[in-house]
Order: C-alpha cells, then sequence, then structure tokens
C-alpha cells in the first residue's frame, strides 16, 4: 500500500529534500532522494532535482510504496 503525504512550502528557499526530510521524520533524507530520483515526489505537479529551492506555498506531493 502507498503511503501519500501532501506537503505546503511555509518559507522561501530551503531545498526539497530537506523541507520533506524535516516534514515527514520517518523518513531519512536520503530515502528522499532516492524517492526524488525515481519521480515520487512532485512539486506542483512536476518531478524536481533534489537540490529545487522551494518557494512559499509550493504543492509537494511524497508517494511513498
Amino acid at each position: 500500500m502507498e503511503k501519500i503525504h501532501r506537503l505546503t512550502a511555509t518559507e522561501n528557499g530551503e531545498r526539497v529534500d530537506k523541507y520533506a526530510a524535516r516534514q515527514v521524520p520517518s523518513l531519512s533524507r536520503s530515502r528522499i532522494r532516492n524517492l526524488i530520483d525515481v519521480g515520487l515526489l512532485t512539486v506542483n505537479g512536476r518531478v524536481v532535482r533534489p537540490s529545487q529551492r522551494l518557494r512559499e506555498g509550493d504543492e509537494l506531493v511524497l508517494r511513498v510504496p
């Protein structure tokens, strides 16, 4: 069963991998980077790089198999 986390960025400039790791503490940053690499974390509906910088209000969807 897949777990879906929906997050909204609350500030500008933070890296997507760091933000997601802080918001979902049950997952390590390296695990989140792997999920990003295979397209399971999107920002505003788009696949991103782990180093992508967030803007306030960006919508993140993280799917964890």
